[in-house]
């Protein structure tokens, strides 16, 4: 959104962040290995994307104040990040089985 710098940032911690995530499923104790990938993953996961996308994306509000950019629908919304998810899904179940 006119910002390159910031946009170039997102993927980049998102991705160290998935990185991190896999290597910290891995070194869990055998113990508690169930609990952390059922309860702790998604939520940590999910706090962190919030901070990302509360700190370096435009808020609803700016979109809609700013008439070069338009609201994109739920569906399209929903379906990109079902696409996304199904990497994390595959690799989260890869290493599970190493």
């Amino acid at each position: 959104m006119k910002e390159p710098v910031k946009a170039k940032k997102v993927p980049y911690y998102g991705s160290i962040f998935i990185i991190i995530l896999i290597t910290c499923l891995k070194l869990t104790p055998p113990e508690i290995n169930q609990l952390v990938p059922g309860i702790v993953v998604p939520f940590l996961y999910a706090l962190v994307a919030l901070q990302i996308s509360t700190s370096l994306q435009m808020n609803k509000e700016a979109i809609i104040a700013n008439p070069n950019y338009t609201l994109q629908p739920l569906q399209k919304v929903i379906a990109y990040g079902a696409i996304l998810y199904l990497p994390w899904l595959a690799i989260s179940f890869y290493m599970q089985n190493l």
